[in-house]
């Protein structure tokens, strides 16, 4: 799980799911990035914790396989178009700690 556990609390909103989520209402997609060649451990809250570097996350997603495996890849999305260019110029290339591949994230506008 990460150093996040499921019941550690981390200050932040959640939805159904228990994924992070904006205080109120549905998350805009104007300012929603994707972003890949994430480390398989890791989960919504250090995605969150990572990323909020570059300011205030409404919205954050992993895309997982069908047994609940992570596929590596997944979306942010901030509360303006300053914030989401300010990731992308911080994170993209990124080699994260511990990346024992040197893999540098990818950080960019989702399409949709």
């Amino acid at each position: 799980v990460g150093q996040y556990g499921p019941n550690s609390g981390g200050g932040m909103n959640k939805g159904n799911d228990g994924t992070p989520k904006k205080k109120s209402g549905t998350p805009s997609c104007s300012w929603k990035l994707f972003v890949g060649q994430l480390d398989y451990g890791m989960d919504e809250e250090e995605l969150c914790s990572l990323f909020s570097e570059a300011g205030d996350i409404e919205h954050a997603h992993i895309l997982r396989k069908g047994d609940g495996r992570s596929r590596g890849c997944g979306f942010i999305v901030y509360a303006n178009r300053f914030m989401a260019d300010t990731a992308i110029s911080q994170f993209d290339g990124r080699v994260l700690p511990g990346d024992q591949r040197g893999r540098g994230l990818t950080v960019k506008f989702a399409n949709s």
